[in-house]
């Protein structure tokens, strides 16, 4: 396991969590948050996802506000199935649930490492989950697996329909078209155009994600459109949807409009 340098309440660990994977540890000056908060990035952004705010300032504002509030965050970093294709990814395959528990049962030996201020208040017995774009289908499938140690699901952009991604034909518009077809197919070891999994898509195992979700969205995004925040919102047994832009296209600069919405509600269901 090797560290970032410290910098007090500014300071990014990073947690070899897995064999290979860097893992950005949000340190807060004091933990005042009970349940340590995941963020499960959009793909792309990986472990660096917010740590540069000029590269992706939605995403470092989001993670900085909850960490300034005294949040614990692990920006969780895997790669499963294709890599490269078109980028590491994950997309909810089963193996992420086991990964998400390696980091949620590792924390306490973590923050003791760190030096984590108050670190006696951690809970670990349940976490709170955050995402963008195709991280959501991490949390609604580790959430759909073990709903008791999740405390609560928070999104911007978040993709529900993975069926419409794989397939390139969305049930509530996308223009991805079949771009993210290899790395999905890959992480859930299916070939094109075998069907995925039943236990795949979000919006299908809805039911089973029973914790409370909140999905914040921009009517602007053509990519995950705000029909299909609606049609998730409406089928999980505890979700609402909010918008947060009425123009942003897809990617970090949602991250930035949630925050006021998104932070503030994510940190009252850490507490």
């Amino acid at each position: 396991m090797g560290w970032g340098a410290r910098s007090g309440a500014l300071s990014y660990g990073k947690a070899r969590f897995l064999t290979g994977q860097a893992d950005a540890v949000w340190l807060p000056a004091k933990l005042t948050r009970r349940y340590p908060v995941l963020y499960m990035p959009p793909g792309v952004d990986v472990a660096t996802a917010g740590v540069d705010p000029v590269a992706m300032p939605g995403e470092n504002k989001l993670l900085g506000a909850l960490r300034q509030a005294g949040a614990l965050v692990v920006t969780c970093d895997w790669d499963i199935g294709s890599g490269a294709t078109p980028y590491g990814s994950s997309w909810g395959a089963p193996l992420i649930r086991t990964y998400i528990d390696t980091v949620r049962t590792g924390l306490p030996t973590v923050v003791a490492t760190l030096g984590l201020a108050n670190a006696s208040l951690l809970d670990v017995s349940k976490i709170v989950m955050v995402a963008g774009s195709q991280g959501a289908v991490d949390c609604y499938s580790y959430a759909a697996a073990n709903p008791s140690r999740v405390k609560a699901i928070g999104t911007w952009a978040g993709v529900t329909d993975l069926t419409g991604f794989y397939s390139g034909t969305y049930r509530w518009g996308g223009d991805a078209a079949t771009g993210n077809q290899a790395a999905i197919a890959a992480c859930w070891a299916v070939t094109p155009p075998a069907a995925l999994p039943a236990s795949a898509d979000p919006y299908d195992n809805a039911a089973a994600v029973t914790c409370p979700v909140l999905l914040t969205y921009s009517d602007g995004d053509a990519t995950v459109t705000a029909a299909s925040q609606k049609a998730m919102a409406a089928a999980l047994p505890n979700g609402q949807a909010v918008s947060i832009s009425a123009t942003d296209a897809h990617g970090d600069t949602e991250a930035g409009d949630a925050v006021g919405t998104l932070a503030s509600w994510v940190l009252g269901q850490a507490a």
